[in-house]
């Protein structure tokens, strides 16, 4: 069956805002009413060149085949669809920058998922895996080492 996928933005501040989708197969595994556990959870962070977009057509086919899982995909501030502080000389496009970002967004989603009528269903208390792709590599690195988040 094809997995639920839920798109949305994510407000960090008053000028930056990003799009991020999450994808989950983890729904069709299980009865309805039943507690439903994912198998796992990947949060991915791209290179500096792909999109969550380009991801989301990328990974359909494997969510698909193999229930339970569930993806976190996002932009970057800067990416497609995203706003950001053009003007204001104080931030600078860093890891660390990224890193905190992903780890507001991931509060964000802890919010969404505790309200019963959210479609969003990336369980964030789950243990996951942060899979960072290029630059993404060095986000996800830096997140993993400053952002402790426990079920990491």
């Amino acid at each position: 069956s094809d997995p639920n996928i839920f798109t949305s933005n994510f407000q960090y501040d008053a000028e930056t805002r990003i799009p991020f989708t999450v994808m989950d197969s983890s729904s069709s595994c299980f009865k309805k009413g039943q507690r439903r556990s994912p198998l796992f959870n990947l949060i991915i962070c791209q290179d500096l060149f792909d999109t969550h977009e380009r991801y989301t057509i990328l990974l359909r086919d494997i969510i698909t085949r193999y229930p339970g899982i569930q993806i976190l995909l996002w932009n970057y501030p800067g990416q497609a669809f995203t706003s950001f502080p053009e003007s204001n000389n104080k931030v600078s496009f860093t890891n660390a920058y990224h890193a905190t970002i992903l780890h507001g967004l991931l509060s964000h989603i802890q919010c969404l998922t505790k309200n019963p009528t959210s479609p969003c269903s990336f369980d964030v208390a789950h243990p996951h895996y942060l899979l960072g792709y290029g630059a993404g590599a060095s986000i996800a690195l830096h997140h993993a080492s400053h952002h402790r988040t426990p079920h990491l």
